[in-house]
This record gives structure tokens, sequence and C-alpha cells, in this order.
């Protein structure tokens, strides 16, 4: 099951890569639960992200419209109107898959919004969403995606951004004695999400936690669950990086391949333009001798 959803992931995720062949600000770059932050900012929320620009911010300030989708197809519905065109090849696998995934989870009676979910969200989207070159459009793409969850955009930021305080300032223990772990742990058939499991392992790197079977069961005792999904996930997603890196390396032996290409082309239209320059002034100087 998971294994299906995360294919198209790794397939947007390579299909970034041919265009952005280098790792950009907030993707891992190296094994899963190793997050890079992204750019630093004053105030990591949507307002300051976004700027000027109009059409997020009308997204962002139209709270009375949220609403939890039904279904697949109401997600995508929403997300569509939100948007407002159609989504980038860079994007697309993404997009669909986290709008299909999450719905699903979310109409499970068990399923319960929490910090964690917030924070894997977003850290989702800085991974998935780096090769767009745009701040406006990746920041337009996550709050669409929000709002085809009927999730409050605002809300997600501002929780996430609490939640990586607490593993900033505290440590492992901190994490996992938080408020946020034990409320989980409450829930009776808690239902796991892929943002949700993002989330932990995340976290774990926040604290300088290596993810490991070892670690993910501990922290999964800790959320009152089984850790075979997360286990799951870590191995997959593990797998599925390791392939990301090889396709950048190879992007990036692709793209300088063609810059020597490219510059001994240069080369020899280069050479090409002396010797004719040159036999041009041999003729001229013939030209002249033959008048004197």
């Amino acid at each position: 099951e998971k294994r299906g959803m995360l294919c198209p992931m790794t397939l947007s995720a390579i299909a970034l890569l041919l265009h952005h062949p280098f790792a950009a600000p907030g993707m891992r770059t190296g094994k899963i639960g190793h997050y890079c932050e992204p750019p630093a900012l004053s105030k990591r929320t949507y307002t300051c992200r976004i700027g000027q620009n109009s059409q997020i911010q009308m997204l962002l300030g139209a709270r009375g419209e949220l609403k939890k989708p039904k279904t697949v197809g109401d997600a995508k519905a929403a997300f569509q109107a939100a948007y407002g065109r159609p989504v980038g090849p860079m994007a697309q696998a993404f997009v669909g898959e986290m709008l299909s995934s999450v719905t699903v989870a979310m109409v499970s009676p068990s399923f319960e919004y929490s910090r964690i979910f917030a924070f894997g969200f977003e850290a989702l989207c800085d991974i998935f969403l780096a090769g767009i070159p745009s701040e406006a459009e990746r920041n337009l793409l996550q709050v669409s995606m929000c709002k085809g969850l009927g999730l409050d955009a605002n809300k997600m930021e501002t929780d996430a951004e609490a939640l990586r305080a607490i593993a900033r300032e505290g440590d492992e223990e901190a994490v996992l004695s938080s408020t946020d772990f034990v409320s989980v742990s409450k829930i009776p058939n808690f239902k796991y999400s892929y943002p949700f499991g993002a989330g932990v392992l995340s976290l774990m790197s926040l604290v300088d936690v290596e993810p490991s079977e070892a670690s993910i069961e501990k922290w999964c005792a800790a959320l009152g669950m089984k850790g075979e999904r997360l286990k799951k996930d870590w191995k997959f997603q593990e797998d599925a990086l390791d392939k990301l890196s090889q396709a950048r390396q190879m992007m990036m032996e692709m793209a300088a391949a063609t810059k020597r290409k490219e510059a001994q082309k240069l080369k020899e239209e280069a050479e090409q333009a002396a010797a004719e320059a040159s036999a041009a002034e041999s003729e001229a100087a013939a030209e002249v001798a033959k008048q004197v």
C-alpha cells in the first residue's frame, strides 16, 4: 500500500531533478531523517514567505470556506478551485498522492490532526516541491493542498514551528514526553498517515537521533503505536532517496558533459574564425602586394 503511494512521489522528485539537478534549500541531501532546514526567515509564516502574493493571501483569508473533503474527488476539486490552473509536471504526482493519501486517512474515525502531522506535511512539501524555482509557486501549491484537504494553512505553519522549537530547545526525552506525543498515545487505534510518519522521522534529526529499527520502536512506543508502518516508510524512503541521490549525480554529470561539449564547440568555432581571419588577412596582403 505504501509502496504504491511513494513510488509516484519518487518519480515526481526525479522529474524535478531533470529541471533542477542540484539540491535546493529544504531538500534532504542524505539519509531519511537528516532534515535540512529551509532558508532562515525572520518569522516562518506564510504571510512572510509569500510577501505580497495576493492570490495566496486571498486563500489564507478565506477561513470560512474550509471544508473537510469526504472523497478524494472532493479534495482534488477543492485543490483545483484554489490553485486555479493545471499542476506542472514536476509536482503532479506529489500533489495527487498527498491529496489522495491524506484524504483516505482523514475520513477514518480514528484520525486526529496533530502538530506532528503539520510538521511532516511541511517537511514533505519542502522536499518534493524544492525543484520548483519560484517560492511563490511552491507556497501556492502548499496552501492550495491545505485548502483541498480542509486544513488551515496558517495554523499548520504555526503548529509546525511550535513543534520545531520544542525539538531545537530540548532533547529526545523532551520530545518523547511532550504533550504532542502524550496526546497521540491516548488516541485508541490512532490512524497513521504518511505526513505523520514524515514528521516523526524529521523530528528525530532535530534531536540528533539516527533513525533505526531500535529508535523507531522507542519513539512509536512513546506514541502508543506499533512501529511497523513507520519502519516500512523509513526503509522505503531510504531506498528512494538513495535513488534520488544517484539521479541527481547523473544529472550533474550530464550537465557537466553538456558544458564541456559547448565549450569544445565554442573553441572549435573560435579556432575556425581565427583561421578564416588569418586567411583573409593573408589574401588582403597579397592583393595589396599585387597592386604595389
